[in-house]
């Protein structure tokens, strides 16, 4: 994994974070071009402006990557739920007020969503990766 602080964004990378700061963008690049990377300084932009942000990824394994990738912001306070730690009504209440970043399987914030126990108008930012699955 690569180290935060030790990285700039690239022209490409840059644009695609301009441009996502102000509309919905679809970013598809290769594997490794720092998809992750763009996503992040994206969400540390909504952070500064204390908005919520909220990710999720197909399986377990790819939210706990982000999680790791999301910690790396300076004093972000980021969130994991999947189906091994499972939130209620109280959880995601006290996660969204306490948390910068949410990251979620999409069956978590599914159940959220239909349960009311999660705003869709509490997030500013909702990032899907790996969005054709």
């Amino acid at each position: 994994m690569w180290a935060m602080e030790e990285l700039q964004l690239k022209d490409y990378q840059m644009s695609c974070l301009e441009k996502a700061k102000h509309q919905n963008v679809l970013l598809v690049l290769p594997p490794q071009m720092g998809k992750t990377f763009v996503a992040c300084q994206l969400a540390e932009w909504y952070r500064s402006q204390d908005q919520l942000v909220a990710y999720t990824a197909p399986n377990v394994e790819l939210c706990h990557q982000a999680a790791r990738c999301f910690r790396q912001l300076p004093q972000a306070a980021v969130a994991t739920v999947t189906g091994e730690c499972r939130w209620e009504k109280e959880e995601w209440k006290k996660g969204c007020n306490g948390n910068d970043v949410i990251i979620a399987t999409p069956e978590c914030f599914r159940q959220a969503l239909q349960s009311a126990w999660l705003n869709p108008c509490d997030i500013a930012l909702f990032i899907f990766d790996e969005c054709h699955h």
